[in-house]
This record gives C-alpha cells, structure tokens and sequence, in this order.
C-alpha cells in the first residue's frame, strides 16, 4: 500500500521519528477503539503498527532519524 501512496521502497529514506511514532500512535488508538481495519488502506491496524515498529527499529538502527521525540 505505501508504495502506491508514496514510493516503491521510500521508508528506506531518512525518516522523521516523531512521524513514524505519531502514526503508530494513531493506529493502535484506532485499535483499541475497537476499529480492525484501517479506512483508508483496508489494511489491518495492527499489521500498520508493525510495519511503523519496524520503520522505527530499521531506522535508529542505521542511524537515519531525522527528529527527535
């Protein structure tokens, strides 16, 4: 699905921590509201929160975050 919305492989650029933690943020609020699926991607909020975890990971391993929390 982000590769449609935005680019084939663009999570492999620098990131903005605050970004990729905001949206997991927003995902597992969507979750524990009782919503499964996201509206917008069909996609299963958790299968988004995994994804953002390991955009996160991925990134402050490799030292490639750009903000700061």
């Amino acid at each position: 699905f982000g590769a449609l919305k935005y680019a084939p492989k663009n999570w492999m650029k620098p990131m903005d921590e605050v970004e990729i933690l905001e949206s997991m943020q927003r995902h597992l609020a969507a979750l524990m509201d009782g919503e499964e699926f996201d509206k917008e991607s069909g996609i299963s909020h958790m299968g988004h929160i995994q994804c953002n975890a390991m955009f996160y990971n991925y990134h402050t391993k490799n030292g490639e975050i750009e903000g700061e929390i």
